[in-house]
């Protein structure tokens, strides 16, 4: 799985990051999904004890298929899904 930092550099390497933080890096990527035509989102469960966030990119250009993680750590949920994509996609 590839970093935030690593997934913003290859993929928009003509732009900064601002701030240089975990959301700096994020924000940028998850705008190219928009521009993809891609949906993106997640939820905090609090009802769950585990896996209490769920992140997800999916929509029609993926043709039925989505990226998808349950997880209690939200920025590497974030990382996982979107460095899925980028090998699938952005590749």
């Amino acid at each position: 799985m590839a970093k935030i930092s690593e997934l913003f550099e290859q993929h928009l390497p003509s732009q900064s990051p601002k701030p240089y933080s975990f959301w700096g890096y994020a924000l940028p990527l998850i705008e190219k999904l928009q521009q993809d035509g891609v949906s993106f989102f997640f939820k905090s469960d609090g009802e769950r004890v585990s896996d209490v966030y769920t992140i997800v990119i999916e929509g029609p250009p993926l043709k039925g298929d989505f990226f998808r993680c349950e997880t209690d750590e939200l920025e590497s949920g974030i990382e996982k899904v979107l460095s899925e994509y980028a090998t699938d996609y952005w590749s």
